[in-house]
């Protein structure tokens, strides 16, 4: 139960592998995911849009880094897993996945592929 209000206390302070990694803790949390999964989760909307604000700012770089490929594998199957489809975010790790493809280790690409296939089921 501590997860939500951890998440909420250390969000402003959180880059893009924290964003990432917390998303992935609440999908892979059964009582959490539970929580989230329903439209009033107000950490979990916060915590993908700061989601969205990481990768529109990575969107503008060119140098890659695999803790970027393992954020953004994170990311999409966290979105998928908690059935949450954003649009801008979702958009934006597409880009960067297709940009960033050649660090992506193969249990990141293939976490990241389900994703994309989950969401667009």
């Amino acid at each position: 139960g501590a997860l939500l209000p951890t998440i909420e206390q250390h969000l402003p302070d959180m880059n893009l592998v924290n964003v990432s990694t917390a998303l992935h803790r609440l999908a892979k949390c059964p009582d959490t995911r539970a929580a989230c999964q329903s439209a009033g989760c107000r950490v979990l909307d916060d915590l993908l849009a700061a989601a969205r604000d990481a990768l529109l700012k990575l969107e503008g770089t060119t140098v890659g880094s695999s803790s970027q490929s393992q954020a953004l594998s994170n990311v999409t199957w966290a979105c998928a897993s908690l059935q949450r489809t954003d649009l801008a975010l979702v958009g934006s790790a597409a880009r960067l996945t297709c940009q960033y493809l050649a660090g992506f280790k193969p249990f990141e690409l293939s976490a990241s592929l389900w994703g994309f296939a989950k969401l667009g089921s």
